[in-house]
C-alpha cells in the first residue's frame, strides 16, 4: 500500500519533467526550422549565459528547500522564517540576474570573441527569464509541503503548451529573439500562476505580517 501510494503521488511529475524538457529546449528546433542553424549557434551563446543563473538557482534549491521544508511542516508555520528564507532566496537572484546583465558585453568582447557576438542580443532577455525562473523554483517547496503534486503538473503542462504556441508565432515573426519573448513570457506566466496558487494555500499575507500574533 505505501509503494502504491508513492507511485501515486510521484506519477505526475513524468508529464511534469517531459513539460519542462520542452520548455527548455522546443526554441532550438523552431529556431532552426524557421532561421537556420547558424542562429540556434548564435542564440545558444546567449542561452549559456542565462545557464549561469539557473545553475546558481539549482543550488539555491539545495541550500534553501530543507530550510522551507523545516519550518513548513512544524506545528505551526514559520511565516517569518519562511519569509527571511524567501528575501534571501529572491534577494539572490535578483542580484544575479543584475550582475549577469552587467557583465554580458564583457564576456563577449573578451570570452566568447567576435564570431558568437551576436548571440549578446540574446543573452540578456534570457537572464531576464530565468530569473523568473528562479522565482517560481522558490516557490516549489510550498506546493510540495501542501502535496499538490497535480497542480506542478499542470502548471509545467500549461508552461509546455504556452512555449509551443509562442515559439511556432514569435519565432516565425521575430526571430530567434522571439524565442527570448516565449521564454520570458513562459516563466513569468508559470511564476504568477504558482503564486496565486501559493497565496491561495497559505495567503501572503501572513508572509508579510511582523506580528505572528496575528497570523491566520
Amino acid at each position: 500500500n505505501e509503494i502504491k501510494q508513492v507511485i501515486h503521488q510521484g506519477l505526475p511529475f513524468i508529464p511534469e519533467r517531459l513539460a519542462v524538457f520542452f520548455i527548455f529546449y522546443s526554441d532550438r528546433f523552431f529556431i532552426d526550422h524557421y532561421e537556420g542553424t547558424g542562429d540556434v549557434g548564435f542564440y545558444s551563446a546567449g542561452a549559456q549565459i542565462a545557464v549561469i543563473l539557473n545553475l546558481i538557482s539549482h543550488s539555491l534549491n539545495n541550500t534553501f528547500y530543507p530550510y522551507f521544508y523545516k519550518r513548513l511542516n512544524k506545528s505551526k508555520i514559520d511565516y517569518a522564517g519562511l519569509r527571511k528564507g524567501m528575501l534571501a532566496f529572491g534577494g539572490i537572484s535578483a542580484a544575479m540576474m543584475i550582475i549577469l546583465i552587467v557583465v554580458t558585453p564583457f564576456i563577449f568582447k573578451y570570452f566568447v570573441g567576435q564570431t558568437f557576438r551576436p548571440g549578446q542580443r540574446y543573452a540578456i532577455n534570457l537572464v531576464i527569464a530565468f530569473f523568473f525562473w528562479a522565482l517560481y523554483n522558490m516557490l516549489l517547496p510550498f506546493l510540495l509541503s501542501s502535496r499538490r503534486n497535480k497542480l506542478i503538473m499542470f502548471i509545467s503542462i500549461i508552461g509546455m503548451l504556452l512555449s509551443v504556441t509562442l515559439n511556432f508565432f514569435f519565432v516565425k515573426k521575430f526571430g530567434a529573439l522571439g524565442a527570448t519573448y516565449t521564454s520570458l513570457t513562459v516563466f513569468a506566466t508559470m511564476f504568477v500562476i504558482t503564486l496565486i496558487s501559493v497565496h491561495r494555500i497559505y495567503n501572503l499575507k501572513n508572509f508579510l505580517l511582523n506580528n505572528m500574533n496575528n497570523l491566520k
